[in-house]
């Protein structure tokens, strides 16, 4: 049973996209959260319809609900 295993890239790029999210500012902070919401929707995509347990299935859907709902409460007005 596999929990624990390498990142794939798109979970690469999310951590990359956050930490430069995180310590930047001005045009960059929004550029670096769009990558890293995409990134997050196709890493948590391919873990719905990929994973290899149920546990990752279901890491895959919860996280792609949260990330779904962040961008709705940041598109909102």
């Amino acid at each position: 049973m596999t929990i624990v295993q390498t990142p794939n890239a798109p979970l690469i790029v999310m951590a990359i996209a956050w930490l430069l999210a995180r310590f930047s500012s001005g045009p960059v902070t929004p550029a670096a959260m769009a990558i890293f919401t995409a990134a997050g929707v196709i890493w948590s995509y391919e873990e719905l319809r990929h994973g290899v347990n149920w546990f990752r299935r279901g890491l895959g859907a919860v996280v792609l609900i949260l990330l779904v709902v962040g961008l709705a409460r940041r598109l909102a007005w």
